[in-house]
């Protein structure tokens, strides 16, 4: 989500988690994060300085769109992050909450294969993606796919344009019999010729 709202004297600057994107916003003006209102309040006076760097980092803000695409994400070695959730590209792959909570995804991630959990100590908790694990990711901003390019040793990664990835379900067509698929037709009103 981007988001830039005005508050009374203030801006809302509501951005997926990213550590670089946060480092930049913190060096405009009197940058605070609120953990309550869940984004940065920053002065209006630079308002445009914030929407650029929007633009540079995820090519897109609150008033100016950006092409998103869906993609695959296998990752190629285990990726452990202390009291954290796994993020990568302000998207969460791993989310855990203590030690023996397992782990969950984030918005717009399903795990297709491999493995998500949560690790290491009760007071010291990890979030872990296992190496292999694929992810599909929907609407990730297409700028922000070099995050994963850039490290090819860490990620391969994969841009859906095919049919049967975007529809997994068509890849079981050939598994149904003709009265299956004739049931489902005349379930739905589709008049077979």
């Amino acid at each position: 989500m981007l988001k830039i709202s005005h508050l009374e004297h203030n801006l809302l600057v509501q951005i997926p988690y990213m550590p670089k994107v946060n480092a930049a916003l913190k060096r405009i003006g009197k940058a605070e994060y609120s953990y309550q209102l869940e984004g940065w309040v920053m002065q209006t006076e630079f308002e445009d300085l914030i929407r650029a760097k929007l633009i540079h980092y995820f090519g897109a803000c609150d008033d100016v769109s950006a092409e998103k695409v869906d993609v695959v994400i296998t990752f190629k070695r285990t990726v452990e992050v202390r009291k954290r959730p796994v993020s990568i590209a302000g998207r969460i792959f791993a989310r855990a909450h203590g030690r023996d909570t397992g782990a969950s995804t984030g918005d717009g991630i399903a795990l297709l294969d491999g493995d998500i959990t949560s690790g290491g100590s009760n007071a010291n908790w990890t979030s872990v993606v296992e190496s292999g694990a694929k992810f599909r990711v929907n609407g990730l901003y297409a700028r922000l796919v070099t995050e994963f390019e850039n490290k090819p040793d860490q990620f391969d990664i994969e841009l859906l344009t095919d049919i049967e990835e975007f529809n997994p379900l068509i890849k079981f067509l050939p598994d149904l019999s003709d009265e299956c698929l004739i049931k489902e037709c005349a379930k739905r009103g589709i008049q077979i010729p």
